[in-house]
């Protein structure tokens, strides 16, 4: 999962490459964590994308499937929206888009 994500966390961190598979990994310790029989898809994906915008110190990181929204981490799209989309798959098939804001 990290050597996919590299390009695209290195478009967001500018050259803080360390941090940004440091968030890949807590997010996967997180997600083996959760109970087995967990069941709240809206409330981790949202645990996702709050994760990955608290760690990265974004703006705004939200998850997209089917072109809404399910989930997101802190703050409202920019205005005018700077925004970078890092397509999201498993098992090779698309499941849908992390959109984040870049920081200021």
């Amino acid at each position: 999962m990290v050597r996919w994500a590299q390009p695209a966390f290195t478009s967001l961190l500018v050259s803080h490459w360390d941090n940004a598979q440091g968030v890949l990994t807590d997010v996967g310790q997180s997600l083996r964590r959760l109970p087995p029989d967990s069941t709240d898809l809206d409330a981790l994906v949202a645990e996702i994308a709050g994760q990955v915008a608290r760690r990265l110190r974004l703006p705004y990181v939200a998850i997209v499937v089917d072109d809404e929204p399910v989930g997101s981490g802190g703050g409202s799209p920019p205005a005018g929206g700077d925004l970078v989309e890092i397509p999201l798959s498993f098992v090779g098939e698309p499941v849908g888009t992390l959109v984040a804001a870049p920081r200021a």
